[in-house]
């Protein structure tokens, strides 16, 4: 999921944290613009993950979560 602030990014962190989902934050520069990924890892099933991020989908900032296997 990608988070256009850091605050954004550290609700979605939280919240999924919370959850009990292990999370990490990775910033990066897409087009001179700071951005922060937060990734979700291990996860049960590729399902559980689309459905989590479709939960979070409008969220904190999270306009389009993306689901990797």
């Amino acid at each position: 999921m990608q988070a256009d602030t850091q605050e954004a990014a550290l609700a979605v962190y939280d919240q999924v944290r919370n959850a009990g989902y292990a999370a990490s934050i990775f910033p990066a520069k897409v087009a001179e613009k700071r951005v922060y990924n937060v990734r979700i890892s291990n996860l049960p099933s590729k399902a559980e993950a689309e459905a989590l991020a479709a939960s979070l989908k409008g969220k904190y900032g999270v306009a389009e979560p993306k689901v990797s296997s």
